[in-house]
């Protein structure tokens, strides 16, 4: 009889739920409900929560590697460089030819220098992520002799978000990417029988998931700035270890978003003092990153974007005060891009890098 009465009850709140359209339909953003991928352009991986899907042209093309494609192939190149970091470097709606990798690329080359940069940048990765995907992949796959790690300051969030790796005194402990919320919830839907997917009590169930929060990780949204930075300098610091091993340079470069030339860097701003905080805590961990936001700012008041069409992208309306010729929706374009690639390739030439 209990039993009866709990299937009763469960089909009660089935009926009220799919009354109310609004709670089916809000579901987490990493949800696919045709089970196969999160945002379309993606799979889940039990080392870094989700990577990108080798082949795929679902999205952005990308090679057999899993590396965003390179429009121009594969030329002849003296040396090597992967660029590691998210959507800034990966190119979030830029097309195949105005991507940062792609146009650092362009720019060593009419330099003299032939360059091959590979762009190994996933949208939405913290340096949890990029660490464990450049030493367990990139390098076992493309022997660069540069790495570029570019830190955006939206890293410190999601370091707290896809938490992944803890750190016990000196030493740095992996957790597994299978107790991430994000990774559990899309396997759990994979595994689900579509009746069962087709619930509204099922996708109630989903919606009060957390997004993405790593079970047994120290930090999940409790860690200061620079606690989060001193698991930052660990990791750079063990990375620059494994790079001694293999010959290669790693080079930081730090990039701030638009907001920061809306606000003309002012000092004053919110937004500009916690990014001051967050170079500030990196450098007093010895880390020197390249702050190429000022040059690329300076450079950006004197471009003509007369002939440079508006990006339009979804998180537009959150820089409307700026000017959309230059900086895009968010994520640099054409210009913005180009424009960061040459502020980065006068860094390497200086320090001899470029070669």
């Amino acid at each position: 009889m209990a039993i009866v009465s709990f299937a009763l009850s469960l089909i009660g709140v089935e009926f009220v739920l799919r009354a109310q359209t609004k709670i089916i339909s809000n579901l987490p953003k990493a949800i696919n409900l045709d089970g196969n991928t999160i945002f379309q352009c993606y799979q889940i991986d039990p080392t870094y929560i989700y990577r990108t899907v080798p082949g795929s042209k679902d999205c952005e093309p990308i090679d057999s590697e899993g590396f965003r494609s390179d429009p121009t192939g594969s030329l002849r190149a003296d040396k090597t460089i992967v660029v590691i970091g998210d959507s800034y470097v990966y190119g979030t709606y830029a097309a195949d030819d105005e991507t940062f990798p792609y146009q650092l690329e362009r720019i060593l080359r009419s330099r003299g220098n032939n360059a091959n940069v590979v762009n190994a940048g996933i949208p939405g990765y913290g340096t949890d992520q990029e660490y464990l995907y450049l030493t367990q992949y990139v390098l076992g796959r493309v022997h660069p002799d540069l790495v570029i790690w570019t830190i955006h300051e939206n890293d410190w969030f999601d370091n707290d978000k896809a938490c992944l790796i803890h750190v016990d005194d000196d030493a740095l402990r992996v957790i597994s990417a299978r107790r991430n919320t994000m990774y559990i919830t899309v396997r759990m839907n994979m595994l689900m029988p579509q009746f069962i997917k087709n619930l509204a009590l099922y996708k109630l169930i989903l919606s009060v998931i957390p997004e993405s929060k790593t079970i047994g990780c120290s930090s999940n949204g409790n860690s200061s700035v620079g606690e989060i930075s001193l698991k930052m300098a660990r990791l750079f610091h063990s990375a620059e270890k494994i790079a001694e091993k293999e010959g290669l340079t790693i080079v930081y470069v730090f990039v701030e978003g638009q907001r920061a030339f809306i606000d003309n860097r002012d000092t004053s701003s919110d937004y500009v003092r916690t990014i001051t905080e967050k170079i500030a805590t990196l450098l007093e961990y010895k880390i020197l990153p390249f702050i190429a936001s000022p040059e690329i700012f300076a450079k950006a008041q004197s471009v003509d974007t007369s002939n440079s069409p508006q990006m339009l992208s979804l998180d537009s309306y959150l820089f409307s005060s700026r000017d959309p010729a230059v900086f895009g929706a968010k994520h640099f374009n054409d210009i913005g891009n180009t424009l960061f690639a040459e502020s980065v390739a006068d860094y390497l030439q200086i320090r001899g890098l470029s070669q």
